[in-house]
């Protein structure tokens, strides 16, 4: 009788292990899967800023025939300080910090803006002309825009989901 006893307590032990393993392992590669979706969200996040701003100098081309405002070296600025944080970014391993996702942040919503402020005033300039140039500019520009849109709502799930995922880890 003490064998059956010792024998059935072995076998659960076992098992409790197998299932211990199970858990702890299939955890660890929820996690690891997940950094590399976080990771692949970034790639496309930062490929849709990039491809934005390769937009730019197309959109700059048109506003040549208007006078420059005030504000567009800063704006250039801008332009520029995106460009070597998307490298920068682009070759980052470690998560970012605070102070760098809110400048990236900072820098796309003012190119963002810069960008709809020089569409309205090339609408008021080519609205009537039927300007081939501006329309397929403006398509471009709107198709990224959404890309864009889509890009940040992805990452931002992806890291949303690894979040809970590190709370709930056991």
């Amino acid at each position: 009788m003490p064998n059956a006893i010792f024998k059935v307590t072995v076998f659960l032990l076992v098992l409790m292990a197998i299932i211990l393993f199970c858990v702890i392992f299939g955890g660890f590669t929820s996690l690891y899967r997940s950094q590399d979706r976080i990771e692949s969200a970034k790639v496309i996040l930062i490929d849709t800023c990039r491809e934005r701003l390769e937009l730019l100098p197309g959109l700059a081309a048109l506003s040549e025939t208007e006078p420059s405002r005030a504000g567009s070296t800063a704006r250039t600025q801008d332009i520029e300080t995106a460009k070597l944080l998307i490298s920068k970014l682009l070759n980052q391993q470690e998560p970012l910090e605070n102070a760098q996702t809110k400048i990236f942040e900072s820098l796309q919503n003012d190119i963002g803006l810069a960008i709809k402020d020089r569409l309205l005033q090339l609408e008021s300039i080519y609205g009537q002309k039927n300007n081939r140039k501006f329309e397929l500019l403006k398509k471009d520009l709107s198709k990224v825009q959404d890309k864009l849109f889509k890009a940040k709502e992805r990452y931002n799930y992806e890291v949303a989901y690894f979040n809970r995922r590190v709370k709930t880890f056991p």
